[in-house]
C-alpha cells in the first residue's frame, strides 16, 4: 500500500520535477488506436513470457498447460508489483502455485533461475548491440558507455563463475557451505542447514541436466525471451508513436535495457520509480522532447506495470478457487468411501444386510446337504 501511494505521488510529481507541465494534457491527446495496439503488444509480451516458462518446465519433464502457466505468470507479476524486495513476492506466489500441483522444489527453483537467466542474457545482448551501434555512429557518451559496460561486465563475470561452479560440483558444494555459514552467522541462527547442502546441490544439478541435454532447448528459450523483450520494447515504441513522435530504435533499446537492468537491483516492487527515472534521464540525453517523453513513459508504465495487477489478482483468485475445489473434491471422495464402513454396525445397516445373510445361510445348508455322509461325519466333532 505504501509503494502504491508513492507510485501515485510519483506520477503527479514527475511532470513538475521535469518541468513538463503539458505532459498530463498531452497524455489525453494520444492516438487511442495506437494505445490500444500498445496494450495488445504488452499482452503478447506476457503470453511470450508464459510460453518461455512453460517450455522451461517442459524441458525439465514437468508438463503444464499454457492457460495455467499464464495465470500463474500474471499472479506472480501482480505479487512482484505489490510487494517490495525485487521480485521475491512473485517468486513465492509462483513457487507455491507450482508446489501445489506436484512440481518438485528443485525443478521449480531450476526453472525460475533458468527463465531469468535467459531473460537477462537476451536483455544484455540487446543493450550491447544497441550501445555499440550508437558508439559507431558517434552518438553515445564515452563515460556513460564505460560505466554501463563495467556494470554489466561484472554481472556477466558472476554468471560465468556460476557456470564454472556448475561444472565443478566439489567446488560448488564448498562455496555453498561457505555461503550458508556466512548467512547463518549474519542472522545469528540456522537459516540454511549446512548438513543438507550436498543434497540440495545434487538436486539442483539433477534438475539442470535435462535442460542442458535437450536438443534445441537453449535456442528455443532464447527465442521466447527475445520475443518477450521485443513485444515490450514495441509497446514503448508504439506509445511514442501515439503521441506523434518517432523515436530512433537504438536510443530506445539502450534506454529500455539499461533501465530494466538497474531496476533488477533496487528494492522497490517492479522497479517502480527507477525505471521511469532512468528512461526519462536517458531520453533527455537523446534529446527527446520533455513533454512527449514524460507522457509516453507514464502511459507505457500504466500499461506495463499497473495494468497486469488487477488481472494478476483475478488470476491468483481463480488459481486458489480451483485448488480449494480440488481439495474439497478429494475430501468428498474420501468420505464417500469411509462413511458406509462406519455405518456397518448400526441397526439400520444390520437390517439392510439381513436378507443377504439369510440367503448365504440357505446356500451353506444346501451345500452341506449335498455332501456325502462320510464327508459330513469326518468334519463332525
Amino acid at each position: 500500500m505504501v509503494f502504491a501511494i508513492l507510485g501515485v505521488a510519483f506520477y503527479f510529481l514527475l511532470p513538475q520535477v521535469t518541468q513538463a507541465t503539458n505532459a498530463f494534457t498531452l497524455m489525453l491527446k494520444g492516438n487511442y488506436w495506437l494505445l490500444g495496439l500498445a496494450v495488445l503488444l504488452e499482452m503478447s509480451a506476457l503470453l511470450c513470457y508464459a510460453s518461455l516458462t512453460r517450455f522451461v518446465f517442459h524441458s525439465l519433464r514437468a508438463e503444464l498447460r499454457l492457460w495455467l502457466v499464464l495465470r500463474i505468470t500474471l499472479a506472480g507479476f501482480a505479487a512482484s508489483r505489490i510487494f517490495s524486495v525485487g521480485g521475491i513476492g512473485g517468486f513465492v506466489v509462483t513457487y507455491k502455485a507450482l508446489a501445489r500441483r506436484g512440481v518438485s522444489r528443485s525443478i521449480a527453483v531450476v526453472a525460475v533461475a533458468t527463465q531469468q537467466f535467459f531473460n537477462y542474457i537476451v536483455l544484455w545482448i540487446i543493450f550491447f548491440s544497441s550501445l555499440l551501434y550508437l558508439l559507431a555512429k558517434g552518438r553515445g557518451s564515452a563515460a556513460g558507455a564505460t560505466f554501463a559496460i563495467v556494470c554489466i561486465g561484472l554481472i556477466l563475470g558472476h554468471l560465468a563463475y556460476l557456470i564454472y561452479l556448475y561444472n565443478h560440483p566439489t567446488t560448488l558444494r564448498r562455496r555453498a557451505r561457505q555461503l550458508a555459514k556466512i548467512v547463518n552467522r549474519a542472522r545469528r541462527r540456522t537459516v540454511i542447514a549446512v548438513s543438507r547442502i550436498d543434497e540440495w546441490v545434487d538436486n539442483l544439478r539433477a534438475g539442470i541436466r535435462p535442460m542442458t541435454a535437450r536438443r534445441g532447448a537453449i535456442r528455443t528459450n532464447a527465442l521466447f525471451a527475445a520475443l518477450w523483450w521485443s513485444c515490450d520494447i514495441l509497446c514503448l515504441f508504439t506509445v511514442f508513436q501515439a503521441y506523434g513522435y518517432t523515436i530512433h530504435l537504438a536510443p530506445l533499446l539502450v534506454a529500455h535495457s539499461m533501465a530494466y537492468t538497474v531496476a533488477t537491483f533496487v528494492p522497490t516492487p517492479g522497479g517502480l520509480g527507477t525505471v521511469e527515472a532512468l528512461l526519462l534521464a536517458l531520453f533527455a540525453g537523446f534529446r527527446v522532447p520533455a513533454d512527449v517523453s514524460v507522457a509516453s513513459v507514464l502511459v507505457y508504465r500504466l500499461i506495463n506495470f499497473w495494468l497486469p495487477i488487477p488481472f494478476g489478482t483475478v488470476a491468483y483468485l481463480t488459481i486458489r478457487k480451483a485448488e480449494r475445489a480440488e481439495e474439497s473434491g478429494t475430501l468428498n471422495g474420501t468420505l464417500a468411501v469411509t462413511v458406509p464402513a462406519s455405518t456397518q454396525n448400526t441397526p439400520r445397516a444390520a437390517e439392510a444386510s439381513e436378507p443377504a445373510n439369510s440367503a448365504r445361510r440357505s446356500e451353506e445348508a444346501a451345500a452341506e446337504a449335498d455332501q456325502p455322509a462320510e464327508e459330513r461325519r469326518s468334519v463332525e466333532p
